[in-house]
């Protein structure tokens, strides 16, 4: 008998945009997936679970690297890393099911 093993792959797409007083990421993650925001000595550190991967492509091209200086998907694929270069904190909400949307400020 032949196994079959489908994985499902899920990227999540990021953008950005800067504003006056703070830095926005926007990030669509599965549907009423249970995300996680916290503080690390690097940053922030964001978890989605069911995420393999996040698209991280242009994340530079609208914002300075003033208050987010770099940005890495972490070893476990579902986290993302960012590393900040300021005293900044992280206001994180969810607009609908899909869309999370975190604001450095």
């Amino acid at each position: 008998m032949r196994w079959l093993l489908t994985v499902l792959w899920v990227s999540a797409n990021v953008q950005t945009g800067e504003h006056e007083n703070f830095t926005r990421v926007v990030v669509t993650i599965p549907v009423d997936a249970a995300w996680q925001l916290g503080r690390n000595d690097n940053g922030y550190l964001l978890r989605v679970p069911g995420v393999n991967e996040y698209n991280l492509g242009g994340f530079f091209d609208l914002i300075p690297r003033d208050r987010i200086v770099d940005v890495q998907n972490a070893s476990a694929g579902s986290e993302l890393q960012f590393f900040l270069d300021c005293e900044c904190y992280a206001d994180a909400f969810l607009e609908g099911t899909r869309v999370l949307v975190l604001d450095f400020r």
